[in-house]
């Protein structure tokens, strides 16, 4: 991905969210934090009222398998809301891509 989020070009992280399956087309991101492992990115979709999205970029230098990392997330995430339905506590809802599944990976990788 591009280092400016707001790029839109095909390593952006705004061309990344949009491979995503979100209530609206996103329209902006925006570096969420300073992270020494993953790059994390607000997504907005132009809708106040719509939670943002959260983006992140795996290091795959630090885990040479991103999908294993995602995918094992989505496990989690699932294991906990089937025991947890309505319990107050927010549960992390991975997104499914556009071409299914939890993970984009882009031309730059």
């Amino acid at each position: 991905m591009s280092d400016d989020p707001a790029a839109a070009g095909p390593g952006s992280a705004l061309a990344a969210a949009r491979a995503f399956r979100l209530s609206a087309a996103p329209t902006s991101v925006a570096r969420l934090g300073s992270g020494h492992i993953h790059d994390t990115y607000a997504v907005s979709c132009g809708n106040v009222d719509e939670p943002r999205a959260v983006l992140q970029r795996i290091n795959a230098r630090v885990f040479p398998d991103p999908r294993l990392v995602v995918e094992n997330v989505a496990r989690i995430a699932a294991h906990l809301a089937r025991r947890r339905p309505g319990a107050g506590r927010a549960v992390l809802r991975p997104l499914e891509t556009l071409a299914g599944g939890p993970v984009h990976v882009d031309a730059t990788g």
